[in-house]
């Protein structure tokens, strides 16, 4: 019984921890919006952006999420925007969109070299195109509110930094359990990154997110640049460790209220498309590590419950107070981590069964790449041993 206590003892402070870690990270980012600008702020001081957008079959979302780039009150931009061998109906909004304005240069990939990822060889063939001071590499799922771009210039240069990368706003209430799955990622994520010490300069941790990852083209363009990464599909993340790499200073931002993404219609679509990076950078490709990750998650997901529930029907106080620990903490970070709007309460409060689904949706990723021998993605098979070879993030 010794053995169980000490388990779920040391389970349950490293939920715990993990939401603590998590209402820390949130406070102490820098909201993009929130940011004052001086009064006498000249445009004239702000730096030619290229926007670079890859799209592959993205044509539900695409025509609002570029329209919404082109609706930037930002002075100096052009918009790239690489249609990557899509099937459906992406060429043609492109095409249309960038007729009626010609800050749109559009790029038309029609094959695939070997030894590349379909989007990482569109953000390559995007960056040779690319005329800015700045790199902006961004999903073409995103919608930009007019002053996204021209608070995150301003903010980039104020600090200093070479990179500048914003958690988006995400779209919540259309699945209510993909909502929950939505905020257990940003739990992992949030703890798995360690934010706050990159913002402050601190270890050796980077990061990137694909809604925005800001750079300055002269640093970027000192590194390896995406060749680097042909094969890498956390290809946000390894902009951010390529970079830090290379000496170039992050800041990660909060883009509440002025940029949103799109993440999935339902539970479904979050289990076929994260099967491409729910198994590299955690597990490095490991069948045996990614085993030891989900066992991992699940206890974290069922112990505060079962001990709590045991101690209850047994009258045990050890387990009551351990799991009423983990719990109570449950409760009060759903309450107090910034969010926006009280509706999200819920989908904190159920963090235990977001962080089960998601060791679900990682034991599937597995499964599928030991099927097929590889990871699918794009409509192109690729061999387990072609990625672990290419990979660049090791979380």
């Amino acid at each position: 019984m010794i053995i169980f206590y000490l388990f779920s003892l040391a389970i349950c402070v490293i939920w715990v921890y993990m939401l603590v870690y998590l209402n820390y990270t949130m406070n102490s980012l820098p909201v993009l919006k929130k940011q004052v600008k001086p009064a006498n702020y000249d445009d004239a001081e702000l730096a030619m952006v290229s926007i670079i957008i890859p799209a592959c079959n993205e044509e539900e979302h695409l025509e609002e999420s570029l329209l919404s780039r082109l609706n930037q009150d930002y002075p100096r931009f052009e918009l790239i925007v690489i249609n990557d061998r899509s099937t459906d109906g992406t060429k043609a909004i492109i095409d249309r969109i960038a007729a009626m304005d010609g800050r749109l240069r559009p790029i038309d990939i029609t094959e695939l070299p070997n030894g590349w990822l379909g989007k990482v060889h569109a953000l390559h063939q995007g960056v040779k195109l690319a005329k800015g001071e700045w790199y902006l590499f961004s999903d073409a799922d995103i919608t930009f509110k007019p002053d996204m771009l021209r608070s995150a210039v301003y903010y980039a240069q104020s600090q200093q930094v070479q990179h500048l990368t914003c958690l988006p706003e995400a779209e919540l209430y259309n699945d209510f359990w993909l909502d929950v799955t939505c905020i257990g990622f940003l739990l992992l994520f949030c703890n798995a990154a360690r934010i706050p010490d990159i913002n402050e300069n601190k270890g050796n941790n980077a990061i990137g997110i694909g809604a925005f990852n800001l750079v300055e083209a002269k640093v970027f363009n000192q590194t390896k640049g995406f060749e680097w990464l042909k094969m890498e599909p956390a290809d946000d993340m390894g902009v951010g460790y390529m970079l830090k790499q290379h000496g170039a200073k992050s800041r990660v931002a909060d883009g509440l209220g002025l940029i949103k993404f799109a993440w999935y219609e339902n539970l479904s679509q979050a289990f076929s498309g994260l099967e491409k990076n729910t198994f590299g950078p955690g597990s490095q490709y490991s069948y045996f590590k990614q085993i030891g990750i989900v066992l991992f998650l699940l206890a974290m997901g069922l112990l505060p419950s079962v001990a709590l529930a045991l101690g209850m029907l047994s009258g045990d106080v050890i387990l009551m107070g351990i799991g009423s620990l983990a719990w109570l903490t449950n409760i009060i970070v759903a309450f107090v981590v910034p969010k926006e709007s009280n509706k999200e309460i819920p989908f904190y409060l159920l963090l235990p069964i977001g962080i089960l689904l998601i060791a679900t949706i990682m034991a599937n990723a597995a499964w599928k790449c030991f099927q097929n021998r590889g990871v699918y993605w794009r409509g192109t098979l690729y061999p387990v041993e072609q990625l672990r070879a290419g990979q660049r993030v090791k979380l």
